[in-house]
C-alpha cells in the first residue's frame, strides 16, 4: 500500500487496477480485522447551526441537515483504537470536521477519548488536507498525532466510499500501531494467516 490510488500506478506496474484495487482492499480487510473496525460507518445527520450532529436516524428527506461520519477515538497505552459512532448512540457530540478543532472536542471526564467528524459527499468521504504546517516526529503521540497521520495518509485519495472507509481507517490505524516495526514482514504475515473465508464479512461479501 503506496499511499496513493491505484489508478496512479498504472505506469509503474504490470498488474491492471482491479488487480490492484483487489490486493489492496484484501489487504486493509487484514488490517481492519486487527484493529478490529469491522463494519462500515453509519451516516449521521449534523445540524448546519449549531454544527452538532444529531444522534437520531437521518431523514434522507430532511436537506436542511448535512450528513457526516463520527469517529470515535480512544488512546490507550500508546495505541489508538478507532470505532464509528452510530445514529442511536444518544451521545451528545459537540465537533467541528477534525481533532484540535471545536469546543468539546476532546471528552474533558477522559482525555484519552476523542471524536471526529468528517462529511459525507454523497456516498464518499471527504478526506481534507491538514491546516497549517504538520507537527514534528517528537509530536505525533497520542490521539492528535493519530489523526495528523491518519488524514495525511488518506488526504491523497480525496474521497473515499463510505462502504470502505472503515478499511481505510483501519490500515491508518494499523500503520500507527506499529509505526516503530518494519510493516512489510508483518502485513505480509497477515495476509498469510488471514483466511478470505474471515474477511468476506468485513468486505461485505456473503460466505
Amino acid at each position: 500500500m503506496l499511499g496513493v490510488p491505484s489508478y496512479r500506478q498504472r505506469f509503474s506496474s504490470s498488474t491492471s487496477d482491479v488487480s490492484r484495487e483487489r490486493y489492496y482492499r484484501l489487504l486493509r480487510a487484514c488490517c481492519a480485522k486487527m484493529e478490529q473496525l469491522t463494519s462500515p460507518f453509519e451516516e449521521i445527520d449534523q445540524d448546519p447551526t449549531s454544527g452538532v450532529p444529531d444522534t437520531q436516524t437521518p431523514d434522507p428527506g430532511d436537506g436542511d441537515k448535512r450528513r457526516v461520519i463520527v469517529v470515535a477515538l480512544v488512546n490507550f497505552q500508546g495505541k489508538i483504537r478507532a470505532s464509528p459512532v452510530s445514529a442511536n448512540d444518544g451521545r451528545t457530540l459537540l465537533i467541528d470536521n477534525a481533532i484540535g478543532q471545536g469546543d468539546g472536542l476532546t471528552d474533558p471526564a477522559e482525555t484519552s477519548k476523542a471524536y471526529a467528524l468528517l462529511k459525507l459527499r454523497g456516498e464518499h468521504v471527504a478526506i481534507r488536507a491538514e491546516k497549517g504546517a504538520r507537527a514534528g516526529r517528537p509530536h505525533v503521540d497520542g490521539i492528535d498525532g493519530f489523526w495528523s497521520h491518519a488524514r495525511a495518509w488518506m488526504h491523497p485519495y480525496r474521497t473515499v466510499p463510505r462502504r470502505y472507509f472503515h478499511l481505510y481507517l483501519a490500515e491508518a490505524c494499523y500503520r500507527y500501531n506499529h509505526r516503530q516495526e518494519n510493516l512489510g514482514p508483518l502485513l505480509t504475515g497477515l495476509m498469510k494467516t488471514i483466511s478470505i473465508q474471515e474477511l468476506r464479512p468485513i468486505l461485505g461479501r456473503k460466505s
